[in-house]
């Protein structure tokens, strides 16, 4: 397998309008006119912001795992008191997994703390997940500019928006990290349907498949 080496990118130009401009990009190259846009976690909320400014194009948007606050103190206390309702065990793991586990070793530093973060991030809170990054390459600077400036202080509605296409958000109830409770106030948007996964942490669509697919489908049938 050939690596792709990536270039440095200047974060002054990194945006989130530039995000909404690449994808509007590649829907340009593809010729799509309309099209289902899916998002998982961060990449769901960019997703969403690109179906707000481009609702023409959008038939379908899925968010799964991605939060509609972000980066304020709100985030900062659903998180905080979705962790508080874990089990003792799963608290446990969490605190041995800060001494970074042997297992862990070999991988860049963003990698190695969502390894660590595996009891916030998986129904199964020894889930190893190290496979999913062999052979990725992190832009460490990209993605902190992203969570950290382009997402600080994120609140995806204002009283009495609506969303702006048909949308499907998944939460996983072991979703330490997006935590489920963060959604329930925004449950009744006009538009947007929410569907809990009660087997799933951060990412349902692998987590629990047979059923995310049954219920994303017919939501897309319905809609």
């Amino acid at each position: 397998m050939v690596r792709r080496r990536y270039q440095p990118v200047d974060l002054a130009n990194y945006t989130l309008e530039s995000l909404v401009n690449d994808i509007e990009t590649v829907r340009t190259k593809l010729d799509l006119d309309k099209f289902v846009l899916i998002g998982h976690s961060i990449h769901g909320t960019i997703a969403f912001e690109y179906a707000r400014r481009h609702p023409r194009h959008v038939s379908h948007l899925v968010m799964i795992g991605s939060p509609v606050v972000f980066g304020n103190p709100e985030y900062e206390k659903a998180t905080a008191d979705a962790l508080e309702t874990a089990s003792t065990e799963r608290k446990r793991l969490q605190s041995d997994n800060w001494q970074y586990p042997e297992r862990f070793t070999g991988l860049a530093q963003d990698a190695l703390d969502y390894l660590a973060m595996a009891p916030k991030y998986w129904f199964n809170p020894r889930y190893d997940a190290r496979w999913l990054w062999q052979g990725m390459t992190i832009q460490s600077p990209l993605l902190h500019h992203l969570y950290a400036t382009m997402f600080a202080n994120y609140r995806m509605f204002s009283p009495g928006d609506s969303a702006p296409v048909p949308t499907f958000v998944a939460a996983g109830t072991y979703d330490y990290v997006i935590p489920l409770a963060q959604w329930k106030p925004f449950a009744n948007i006009n538009g947007l349907t929410l569907e809990t996964f009660g087997r799933s942490g951060h990412t349902p669509q692998l987590e629990q498949p047979a059923e995310f697919d049954r219920k994303l489908l017919a939501w897309i049938k319905n809609h």
